[in-house]
């Protein structure tokens, strides 16, 4: 059989010798591979696993509030009118809740659409506001004007009493008192028209109505102004109408134009809605990807690890001294 010449004046005590040197070197090997592969895998999870876990977890509990919070801002601001304590109280809370989940939020582009929700929620919340201000005026004169429809249907009938009592002709003052009434019914169909012209989701009808009030308050202002008043008390209320039939129209128009306004922010808010979602979700599947690729690197390194093993291994069952099969 041939023999290496190398290794041919070896005694078997040194080829034993160099035998049991090399498995030590190749175990030395082993351990420092392990060690290596030990120590990346540990450094991967402490970091890139841990940041990213922390990230999910993160990630789901601003998911989480920001849906509470979204629910709710969609309630107020779905019954916001005529309730200035609650939109003020629960509007406050809803931007502190936003900013509180800006705070938490890492630094970047979710922070910042946070920052534009929080932004377009204020914006639309200021509108409610003042429309919650233009509705309270269109009561008080509605109230105004109903009251002095009602002293001057008063005076109307007093006339009427001293003119049957006197045995005079009451035909006019019946006429004028029948004409307060078409007065009266016409401030009832304005009123309806304007509660109308605020509902949810029916925009095009709310344009509709928020016009046809201004035209029955015209139609009552060209009344007003026409109708003769029986004497000095009732001239002074017709006169006193006039002026608020008159403001009527103009807070209904800036209402129309506040309401148009409206709902374009309800568009802007919207919009920073989705696009935090979006974000939101575009994060998701960032970290997801990140996942993947530590995966990949752990696989790598596992794979490299095993093949360094084998490689030893394979070397370690040859004889070194002869290059034979030790257990051939």
């Amino acid at each position: 059989m041939y023999r290496d010449t190398r290794t041919a004046g070896l005694t078997i005590g040194k080829k034993l010798l160099l035998m049991n040197a090399f498995i030590w070197v190749g175990f030395g090997v082993v351990v420092a591979v392990m060690f290596w592969a030990s120590r990346n895998i540990t450094e991967i999870f402490t970091s890139d696993v841990a940041r990213e876990t922390d990230q999910v977890i993160l990630n789901a509990d601003l998911a989480r509030e920001l849906s509470v919070i979204l629910a709710d801002a969609n309630l107020l601001l779905g019954t916001f009118r005529g309730n200035n304590d609650y939109l003020e109280t629960e509007g406050s809370r809803l931007l502190a809740d936003i900013g509180r989940l800006e705070q938490k939020a890492s630094a970047g582009i979710l922070k910042e659409n946070l920052a534009e929700l929080k932004a377009a929620l204020k914006a639309l919340l200021d509108q409610c506001n003042l429309l919650n201000m233009l509705i309270h005026r269109v009561q008080a004169l509605h109230g105004e004007i109903q009251g002095d429809l009602l002293h001057l249907d008063d005076l109307i009938s007093e006339h009427i009493l001293a003119q049957v009592a006197e045995g005079s002709d009451a035909s006019i003052m019946e006429q004028r008192s029948v004409m307060v009434a078409g007065f009266r019914e016409l401030l009832l169909r304005t009123a309806k028209l304007f509660a109308e012209s605020g509902e949810l989701g029916k925009p095009d009808r709310a344009e509709d109505n928020g016009g046809k009030a201004i035209r029955v308050l015209g139609e009552l202002f060209i009344n007003l102004s026409t109708f003769t008043a029986p004497g000095p008390k009732a001239d002074h209320l017709i006169v006193n109408m006039i002026s608020r039939t008159k403001e009527y129209k103009l807070v209904v128009l800036r209402y129309e134009k506040e309401e148009s306004r409206r709902r374009s922010l309800v568009h802007d808010f919207n919009r920073a809605r989705l696009g935090t979602m979006a974000v939101m979700k575009s994060t998701n599947k960032d970290i997801a990807k990140t996942v993947a690729e530590v995966q990949e690197k752990i696989k790598g390194i596992v794979l490299y690890s095993g093949a360094v093993v084998l490689v030893l291994v394979g070397v370690g069952l040859c004889d070194p001294g002869s290059g034979d099969l030790i257990y051939s």
